[in-house]
């Protein structure tokens, strides 16, 4: 029994591939930046993307592009993390944006700080956790 690929056969309706990324807190800045990333052609692109922060979706031609004089039904909305938003991100792809330059800045710049000052390394460790006792024991 042979596998076959799911595309075969449809290779001449795909127009490229997107890059859709989800819009979390915990998505790296990194994804966040190529969100809606476009590859032309039938061909997935090569690059594996980790599936907890993007995936490639198929862009199908448009109608006018497979010869049906008819207009596209438009992507509106996709999943994120606060419920549905706009497919470009609308305001939350810029906060997310932001608050991800915060966060990882801010890993650098202490990570930064314990390398030019080693005295304050040790402030900059979690401290170990306490030990609960009870009153009477």
């Amino acid at each position: 029994m042979s596998v076959t690929n799911p595309r075969d056969g449809f290779e001449d309706l795909i127009a490229g591939w997107e890059m859709s990324v989800t819009m979390q807190l915990r998505t790296p800045l990194k994804w966040l930046q190529r969100h809606r990333e476009f590859h032309v052609g039938a061909a997935p692109p090569a690059e594996a993307l980790p599936p907890e922060h993007a995936c490639w979706v198929p862009v199908l031609k448009t109608w006018r592009e497979l010869g049906i004089d008819e207009d596209e039904i438009p992507h509106t909305t996709m999943a994120s993390e606060i419920g549905q938003i706009p497919v470009d991100g609308g305001d939350f792809l810029p906060f997310l944006l932001e608050y991800r330059m915060i966060v990882e800045g801010a890993a650098e710049a202490m990570a930064s700080l314990a390398g030019r000052q080693p005295r304050y390394a040790h402030l900059l460790q979690a401290p170990p956790p306490r030990k609960r006792t009870r009153k009477g024991k």
